[in-house]
């Protein structure tokens, strides 16, 4: 077991403690690591509603790295309540442990602060990121990206993806046509793709090239396979459980992929190189012929590195229980 340090308080600026159990972490240290922060709290009401922040849209909950709040973080919240007291947010962390608990503060209360104190967009996500859909969005054709790379996706076909419950936050719910197209197709030779899936049935795609020979990822079928074909190389894997919410993440490192499903020990297939361009979710190639997802899906996520089987481990065991990943000490 591991202890937290509370929360301490001086010239009206709260602070509190939030320890990551080092034994969720993995075999290796994380650096730059985009902790999911989720957690509901009376104290981070505004004080309209009881609470100690100050500001309505809460900017003034921030997050440091160090106990005397010297040294700020850079984060992305995703949802604040002012009435309940509930925080989202995507914390960049320098560096995780895998040896010891990693110690960062959340602090509010300052009324001084009026604008967002998180960074510019995209802060909460380090350069290989290419793409992070939240998948949020409940109105419109747009979903956003969070990096800065401004690369929107755009709900298109006959019977566009509808807003669903997500696993974190709302999702996107894809059924029988309709595709999320992304803005700037993403080449991809080395690579991971990522998104929590809910399946209703082994057909369609996750992530798909503009024709056959691109490449795609996610191709469910009768024979409960993930089917994959990224530049040239076509190879199957084992699928999860239909109507379930599952972490489902493919890296590729030279001529050798990956599939994770909820970061346990990965299925591994060697053969074929080339290049993946990615130009859409939802749908295997707009030729047609090859069907659409039939699944919600929740945090799409593209990166230009193959992330390590540690890094994909400890992102599943945060996002999946962010309650048990860490701890949030109590207030002083």
């Amino acid at each position: 077991m591991f202890t937290t340090v509370g929360i301490l308080e001086y010239g009206g600026l709260s602070k509190r403690a939030i320890t990551i159990d080092y034994t969720k972490c993995g075999t290796a240290d994380s650096t730059n690591f985009p902790v999911l922060v989720s957690f509901t709290n009376a104290s981070l009401k505004t004080k309209a509603n009881g609470g100690k922040v100050e500001n309505s849209n809460g900017y003034d909950i921030q997050f440091f790295s160090d106990i005397g709040l010297t040294s700020k973080l850079s984060w992305e919240v995703e949802k604040y309540d002012a009435t309940t007291g509930e925080i989202r947010a995507w914390v960049k962390i320098p560096t995780i442990s895998y040896t010891a608990n990693t110690v960062f503060y959340i602090a509010y209360g300052d009324s001084s602060i009026s604008t967002f104190q998180g960074g510019i967009k995209g802060s909460a996500w380090d350069s290989n990121f290419k793409i992070v859909y939240h998948c949020n969005e409940t109105t419109g054709t747009t979903i956003a990206d969070s990096t800065n790379n401004a690369n929107d996706g755009v709900k298109s076909s006959s019977t566009t993806p509808a807003s669903t419950t997500g696993y974190i936050g709302n999702g996107q719910a894809y059924a029988s046509s309709g595709q999320i197209d992304i803005g700037t197709p993403i080449l991809l030779n080395d690579g991971t793709i990522q998104a929590w899936i809910n399946s209703n049935s082994y057909a369609g795609a996750l992530c798909a090239g503009a024709n056959f020979g691109e490449g795609y990822w996610g191709y469910n079928i009768a024979s409960n396979g993930y089917y994959v074909n990224w530049g040239g190389f076509y190879v199957g894997f084992n699928a999860p459980s239909l109507g379930i919410w599952n972490l489902v993440t493919m890296t590729r490192v030279g001529s050798t992929y990956y599939v994770y499903i909820n970061g346990n020990t990965p299925q591994v297939a060697v053969g074929g190189s080339g290049s993946a361009l990615v130009r859409q979710f939802g749908n295997l190639y707009s030729g047609g012929g090859y069907g659409y997802l039939n699944a919600s899906v929740d945090e799409i996520r593209i990166s230009n590195i193959a992330r390590s089987a540690s890094w994909i481990k400890t992102n599943y065991n945060n996002q999946s229980s962010p309650n048990t990943f860490y701890t949030v000490g109590a207030e002083l």
